[in-house]
């Protein structure tokens, strides 16, 4: 048991995602986002693994491939059932369906994400009624009630309707929504950057303790540094649509070596001050680093090639020629 433990409960290898701009303006020109560029990265089953970057680098893409939501251009998605080990691209219909209440998606705007005019009951089970995992009215009762107790809130809040409730409550709709077909692997897509601070602590904490006791896997997106490195195991640092740097939580803060993921502290701290613009779209193949542009080390080599993701220490994987 305890190298199953240990295994990967979902591998992303050598992932891509073009998207084709084929309407308005860039029509006639045929353009092409270029969203997610050669990522890979694997979360241990049990295991928090964090996606950090500015808006616009890809973590959502990314994480809308693993559950689905979009299919890779190219690269490859293993899902590790406790049993088998399944690949996205070659899963029949009615697997593809079993491995997505196996792996669900929380969403960062509960009140844009749950239909005002259902209840939370109807909320909770409207997706459960069509899954391998429906056996009845009674039992549905059954999971709502004990889900909704885990997250916090009461079986009487079952029939009332989301506007009714705060913003951090409905966050905890959401997730118990997510948790009700008992998923391996939730990913949680910016679900605090929405709330005060106070209440970010809350759902979060509220977060590692359903880890602990379901024994489920986390793939935590966000922008914030700070909130990555208290809450997830590792973390992977994303740029226009490629991994920088990946490394344990408790050290990265310390062991930081790529120059992007220098700046994300600094501004965290509120030290930066040289740069404040955004990531933009990759309208174009990559042909050396992806952050050469904003980069004050840069060299001719950054502009011309790519780095390769390289382990620098035990756990620790840079994409930096600076390193090489």
């Amino acid at each position: 048991m305890k190298g199953m433990e240990q295994k990967s409960i979902i591998q992303a290898k050598s992932l891509y995602k073009e998207f084709n701009l084929e309407a308005g303006f860039f029509e006639r020109n045929k353009k092409t986002v270029y969203a997610v560029n050669d990522v890979s990265f694997a979360i241990p089953r049990g295991s928090t693994y964090g996606l950090v970057g500015e808006s616009g680098c890809g973590k959502s893409t990314t994480a809308r491939m693993i559950v689905s939501m979009y299919k890779a251009t190219k690269g490859e998605i293993v899902f590790c059932d406790k049993s088998q080990e399944l690949r996205l691209s070659q899963l029949s219909p009615n697997l593809l369906r079993r491995y997505r209440e196996q792996v669900k998606y929380i969403f960062q705007d509960p009140a844009r994400s749950l239909n005002p005019r259902m209840t939370v009951l109807q909320v909770l089970t409207a997706a459960l009624r069509y899954s391998s995992l429906w056996q009845g009215k009674e039992d549905a009762l059954q999971r709502a009630e004990k889900i909704i107790q885990e997250v916090g809130l009461t079986v009487a809040d079952l029939h009332r309707r989301p506007s009714e409730f705060s913003g951090g409550q409905r966050q905890r709709i959401s997730i118990a929504r997510g948790l009700i077909m008992e998923p391996q692997l939730l990913i949680c897509d910016e679900v605090v950057s929405a709330l005060d601070v106070s209440v970010q602590g809350q759902i979060l904490n509220l977060l590692q303790d359903l880890r602990q006791q379901r024994d489920l896997s986390l793939l935590f997106i966000t922008h914030d540094l700070r909130v990555a490195c208290y809450f997830c195991d590792t973390i992977g640092v994303m740029y226009r649509g490629m991994l920088v740097e990946e490394a344990p939580a408790a050290n990265l803060y310390k062991d930081a070596a790529h120059p992007y993921t220098k700046l994300l502290f600094a501004g965290a701290q509120g030290t930066f001050t040289q740069s404040n613009s955004e990531v933009k779209s990759v309208l174009e193949e990559e042909l050396g680093c992806p952050f050469a542009h904003r980069c004050p080390f840069v060299m001719d080599k950054c502009l011309k090639a790519i780095p390769k993701m390289e382990e620098v220490t035990p756990g620790h994987k840079l994409r930096c020629w600076l390193e090489q």
